[in-house]
């Protein structure tokens, strides 16, 4: 009798199995497909035994760390490695670092030397609020994980790699922007999608507004779209208004927080579910969503993750936490205990079948949080209801202090009293209790550097 856990796995490799006449005739692209073959068979793994891996991966880096990495140069004050190997407990003995850290001393986190096979690629930035750059250099080892992490994703959506993509995120090509965008003949070079597949394009998410984006992908008629959950949601709600006829056959989110209100968005208006990867720029792609259970599966071949309460103490099942990542595979800026500033559920193991560890739930950064003086919430404004009360095109929230909540908003003409009253009676009602709402209008929403941008941020979140 098959197992539920051995149908799933199998069917991955099947589905993997059923693109092999369409590989490209290249070396890279067979290895990739092997390698692809491989960490399919490695999530089948009893979750014991892929614990067991990636702690034997972490002792590796934190030795190398030790001899050839200066900030680390005296973690053995911590434990040590002998006592590391024989339990993975004691790994909870060593600091946990955050973004300051790298800010601060950001060179003495890269290695004066690297193992053989291990080169350096190219730095990674990530400007998170501050707009001052954390940076990472990124080698072609950890470079070929997130290429495969993108194909496994792809694998687990079931993507249909003969159909088109459309891409809206930051490239930082000049190719890319608008009016037409980027086309490519494939998805990814050969080491990323090895199969000979369906045109790509390309456009610059900090290009233009939301109208000249969602005019891009009405010409391009890509069958799937990868962007972030902001200009997802934008995208969708000005489609409903215009009642385009463009309907995408699968939609990838990432680089941001995908809450449950945008997920109905999508369903009521594109009849779609949003396939999720959890990604952030220091580490790179973090976790996937299941397809069968809506969890997020921790790529544990790459990345050793923790979720800690403030305390630092590990989170069971169910337990908010902050995310605390390991990067096992890139040597060449190792980051142990990293806190990336996101806050999570830790989940027990997934109904699917794939063994690799869970979360169950993705809340968001830190800075996202509301403070009050009771503590910190989630907020979750019910924004769909906001277009019912007037023609609002986009809002952000930002907490500017205990009491007082901005809300920048877009629309054609300034907003009634009636309506303004009925926004704060509707924004009220989402919150711990009640506060002095502001209402802003603004020509547009700017969209941050970075090509991502929050629905709220708290300006007291750090406080």
């Amino acid at each position: 009798m098959v197992t539920r856990s051995g149908n799933i796995n199998r069917k991955d490799a099947e589905w993997l199995k059923s693109w092999q006449p369409h590989l490209v005739n290249q070396t890279k692209a067979k290895d990739a497909f092997s390698f692809q073959a491989q960490l399919l068979k490695s999530q089948a793994e009893s979750g014991k035994n892929i614990a067991r891996l990636s702690h034997k991966q972490a002792v590796a880096l934190l030795s190398h760390c030790i001899n050839r990495v200066p900030y680390y140069k005296d973690y053995l004050q911590y434990v040590g490695i002998g006592q590391l190997k024989d339990n993975s407990r004691l790994w909870s003995r060593l600091p946990i670092i955050g973004r300051d850290d790298l800010l601060e001393r950001g060179t003495d986190f890269r290695a004066w030397q690297l193992p053989p096979g291990h080169r350096p690629l190219g730095t990674l930035r990530s400007s998170g609020s501050t707009g001052t750059p954390v940076e990472v250099v990124s080698t072609n080892v950890s470079n070929g994980w997130q290429k495969a992490f993108a194909l496994r994703s792809a694998i687990w959506a079931r993507q249909d790699f003969t159909k088109t993509l459309g891409v809206i995120r930051k490239f930082s090509r000049p190719s890319t922007c608008l009016p037409d965008g980027e086309t490519s003949d494939h998805w990814a070079d050969p080491e990323g999608i090895p199969f000979n597949t369906g045109q790509r394009f390309g456009l610059e998410a900090t290009e233009g507004s939301i109208e000249q984006q969602l005019d891009w992908i009405i010409r391009k008629k890509p069958d799937y779209l990868m962007t972030y959950p902001s200009v997802l949601r934008e995208l969708c709600a000005l489609s409903q208004d215009r009642n385009d006829a463009w309907r995408p056959l699968g939609l990838t989110t990432l680089g941001e927080t995908v809450d449950d209100e945008l997920r109905a968005q999508i369903r009521d208006i594109w009849n779609q579910d949003i396939h999720d990867v959890y990604s952030a720029e220091e580490t790179g792609v973090i976790a996937i969503q299941c397809p069968s259970h809506g969890r997020y599966h921790i790529q544990s071949e790459a990345l050793l993750v923790e979720i800690v309460d403030d305390s630092g103490r590990a989170c069971g099942p169910g337990k908010e936490g902050r995310v605390v990542i390991s990067t096992l595979s890139n040597y060449a800026t190792p980051l142990i205990r990293y806190a990336v500033g996101d806050r999570a559920v830790a989940g027990p193991s997934c109904g699917c079948g794939r063994s690799l560890p869970v979360l169950t739930r993705i809340l968001g950064r830190e800075r996202n949080l509301l403070v009050t003086e009771k503590g910190k919430f989630w907020p979750s404004f019910g924004t769909r209801r906001f277009r019912q009360v007037a023609p609002i095109a986009g809002q952000v929230f930002r907490q500017t202090s205990l009491d007082v909540i901005e809300m920048h908003y877009v629309g054609t003409n300034a907003l009634t009293e009636p309506q303004e009253q009925e926004l704060r009676r509707l924004i009220n009602q989402a919150l711990p209790h009640e506060m002095t709402i502001k209402l802003i209008r603004v020509d547009e929403i700017t969209r941050p550097a970075s090509g991502k941008s929050e629905i709220f941020i708290s300006d007291l979140a750090g406080s």
